[in-house]
């Protein structure tokens, strides 16, 4: 587990988007690197969806969007800011760098967190697995993704019929339409 560093997190603060892993030809820019987070709308939609049940459909609609909004919001730049003061963007995963480095050897070797010369697969640029380097117990990190899919994943089988639910005042039912 990686302790929070105010240094670590003013090193990463200010953008520094590189080309796509593996791909010299296309850069990164704020835009590519949003999309990541676009996948959080699901909840919020999945929310509206399931809004015919309400008692008061006009105000809750409203406020419970906006609060999910915040919620997300907030959560996702906790995350930002933890992933940001607890992993460097660029590390060797040499663990004889890292312990020369932290020791403060005065020996004539490559920093773990220099990469200029050199290729590195971990720290934020590379490694998909981060979140799980960092977090106190790692497979909490996947048993979430599970259950984030299998949620999204009911929420749409539940969500998805009563889009398509029409009300007919005439005869006082509901029937289903394309």
């Amino acid at each position: 587990m990686r302790i929070f560093s105010a240094e670590t997190f003013a090193t990463n603060f200010w953008a520094n988007y590189k080309t796509a892993y593996g791909d010299d030809d296309t850069p990164q820019d704020f835009f590519s690197v949003f999309g990541v987070f676009f996948p959080a709308v699901t909840g919020i939609v999945a929310g509206a969806n399931l809004s015919g049940d309400l008692k008061d459909p006009a105000s809750a609609i409203p406020k419970g969007t906006l609060l999910a909004i915040t919620v997300t919001y907030i959560s996702y730049i906790g995350y930002a800011v933890m992933m940001g003061g607890c992993a460097l963007r660029e590390a060797s995963g040499n663990v004889t760098e890292y312990l020369l480095t932290i020791n403060g050897s005065d020996e004539d070797f490559i920093p773990f967190d220099n990469c200029d010369d050199r290729t590195c697969e971990y720290g934020l640029y590379y490694s998909a697995q981060v979140m799980e380097l960092i977090s106190s117990w790692g497979p909490l990190i996947y048993m979430g993704c599970f259950a984030a899919t299998l949620s999204s994943a009911i929420a749409s089988l539940v969500g998805a019929p009563r889009v398509f639910q029409v009300y007919d005042n005439s005869r006082q039912e509901y029937f289903y339409t394309l």
